[in-house]
């Protein structure tokens, strides 16, 4: 992605791969392209003959950086002396992305800073719309969407419509991200330990949203509670 104001010349960066970081790696000037990157565009770059590549990959660079570890390694741009980005990749407890890319949130603007932060990335979804391959799902050479934690479970994906001209019909969901809802106000056990007061009754707490979402598949309860699968109907 060019982050800057300007036209980038792509012939001439080294692309560079390595396992680990401080490990040996391999690279690959790119040569021949004759590509010019305007500001805000994608560029991929994909393991192909530069003659076989499909539509979705800009330019080929063949077996030049072997085979990219699925589960973590380390890309570097390079120009001349210059390093101009270098990604860890890798997610916690992620050993195989099973087909799907890593994915810097489509909700912050691509920086060669944010792109450091695990918190910034996510495994594409698997959702029909980013199949860009049968069983590979990514954005190759377009924008990412936004992160989610896991999507809404299965069978929570669409709402009704409940108004307007498409009123009944179903639509996707607008899944919740981090940040969406916050907790502003809450009451907790008004009555006190020694009073015989239903709780379901007494106790409550408010959350302010910051923007249009829904809540399918939202899992409240104490922190006890609060574990992967926990969320019921």
């Amino acid at each position: 992605y060019n982050a800057s104001d300007h036209e980038i010349a792509l012939d001439g960066v080294v692309i560079a791969y390595a396992r680990d970081r401080g490990s040996s790696g391999k690279s690959h000037v790119i040569t021949g392209s004759g590509a010019v990157l305007p500001p805000g565009r994608y560029f991929t770059l994909g393991g192909v003959l530069d003659d076989k590549r499909p539509e979705y990959v800009n330019y080929g660079f063949s077996d030049a950086l072997g085979s990219l570890v699925g589960g973590k390694g380390v890309l570097q741009l390079q120009c001349g002396a210059a390093l101009v980005d270098e990604l860890e990749y890798g997610l916690p407890d992620v050993d195989d992305p099973g087909g799907r890319a890593f994915s810097l949130s489509g909700d912050v603007t691509p920086d060669a800073a944010v792109n450091d932060s695990d918190v910034s990335w996510c495994l594409a979804l698997e959702q029909s719309v980013y199949e860009y391959e049968t069983d590979l799902y990514g954005t190759p050479g377009g924008p990412n969407p936004p992160c989610v934690a896991d999507g809404p479970p299965l069978g929570m994906e669409t709402c009704v419509v409940a108004d307007g001209e498409a009123a009944g019909t179903l639509r996707p969901v607008v899944p919740l991200m981090p940040g969406d809802l916050v907790i502003t106000e809450f009451m907790s056990d008004p009555g006190g330990p020694d009073v015989d007061i239903n709780p379901a009754d007494a106790e409550w707490f408010e959350v302010h949203v910051t923007r249009d979402v829904d809540l399918n598949g939202l899992l409240i309860g104490t922190k006890g509670d609060l574990s992967p699968g926990a969320a019921e109907g």
